[in-house]
């Protein structure tokens, strides 16, 4: 059985309208996340700077700058994936728009 979109504008309305509160939900959770990482992560970066003073790099040192890496790649990762529902958020808005005027 094949897909098919309703063509009716009052259909589409709805159905754009409950993927941009999931898409606006996803905003939100990605954003918190993002807040709760970022106090660990700049402690973490805290302790490095006064690691750094410290010479020869312990395997501890070495296991802790992995893990600010990680952190560091996770939080650009949400940023993009933030960044990714925002665009998404702004073109069903417009969609949605579209369709109740009718250009």
């Amino acid at each position: 059985m094949k897909f098919q979109i309703s063509t009716d504008p009052r259909t589409q309305i709805q159905m754009h309208s409950e993927m941009l509160t999931r898409v606006r939900s996803a905003v939100h959770d990605v954003a918190t996340y993002r807040d709760r990482l970022l106090p660990e992560l700049q402690r973490h970066e805290a302790l490095m700077q006064s690691m750094r003073a410290s010479e020869p790099r312990s395997p501890e040192t070495r296991k802790q700058i992995a893990e600010v890496a990680k952190m560091r790649q996770t939080r650009k990762k949400l940023r993009q994936q933030e960044l990714c529902l925002k665009n998404q958020e702004r073109r069903l808005q417009e969609r949605i728009s579209w369709l109740q005027t009718g250009c």
